[in-house]
């Protein structure tokens, strides 16, 4: 899954601290992979600024996008975080394409898994989510 530098950064805040071993070596293994290399941190040229509320941010150059490898049951994990989050209206500004990607487009797939399972991939129609509106925005079905 690509990750920008924001999603890089927000995505290790959802980890739990504490957890059974298995889960924490491989929220450890993902941590890893999230992290940025010498030359990405060279490139993201990464600055402390005053944020307009008095509060301190940072600010960095943005970098291509990076193919992190998440494993299911790690998705798992982060998907359920960001639901509760959004349960409770939590989520903040930068979580809102983790949860696209994570919540949203996970949805969507068991949408089409549960739909190929009862009809057959020959007859599943196209989730209304995946479907690129038309010239006069609406959206057609393949």
């Amino acid at each position: 899954m690509f990750l920008s530098t924001l999603e890089r950064f927000t995505l290790p805040k959802l980890f739990p601290e504490t957890g059974n071993f298995t889960n924490l070596r491989l929220i450890r293994k993902t941590r890893e992979a999230l992290s940025f290399s010498d030359e990405e941190l060279a490139d993201l040229k990464i600055e402390e600024v005053d944020m307009p509320d008095g509060a301190k941010g940072s600010r960095w150059q943005e970098i291509p996008d990076k193919d992190v490898q998440i494993g299911k049951h790690v998705t798992g994990i982060i998907h359920k975080r960001l639901s509760e989050l959004n349960e409770k209206e939590e989520l903040e500004p930068n979580m809102e394409t983790l949860y696209g990607k994570f919540v949203v487009e996970d949805e969507v797939e068991d949408e089409v898994e549960d739909e190929v399972e009862e009809t057959g991939p020959e007859t599943v129609k196209t989730p209304a989510a995946l479907v690129p509106p038309t010239v006069d925005g609406d959206q057609t079905e393949e």
